[in-house]
């Protein structure tokens, strides 16, 4: 049997093997402990659009556990020759908490960045 926490994709994890193959998840004890924030308004990011799925994944299940709308936004982030760059967001995080939903935080560059000004768009009438 082959046991393992939070795999990138279960699917293909479980495929893997010709033995028993359980994974786990952290996400019900993080939920649990996201709902004792019911004062903040909430936002859960993607760091990057890879892991879009998995944060609105988890966003529709804090909805659900919360019993109100949760906001969602997206970074897009890219990596070359160990740099990583990218300054598009997407969403609205503003007065927010914001989750920052990843499957893999190796170096913490694009977390610890600092915030560059962005230019707000406003929808003409």
């Amino acid at each position: 049997m082959v046991v393992t926490l939070e795999v990138h994709n279960p699917t293909a994890f479980e495929n893997a093997f010709r033995c028993r193959a359980i994974t786990l998840t952290g996400t019900p004890l993080f939920l649990a402990h996201v709902r004792e924030l019911a004062d903040d308004k909430l936002c859960v990011v993607s760091p990057d659009t890879g892991g879009a799925k998995r944060a609105e994944l988890f966003r529709q299940a804090l909805e659900v556990a919360c019993g109100r709308p949760v906001g969602k936004a997206f970074a897009d982030k890219h990596r070359s020759s160990g740099v990583v760059s990218g300054d598009l967001f997407v969403g609205d995080v503003s007065e927010s908490t914001a989750l920052v939903i990843d499957d893999l935080i190796s170096t913490a560059v694009p977390c610890c960045a600092p915030p560059k000004p962005r230019a707000r768009l406003v929808r003409a009438e």
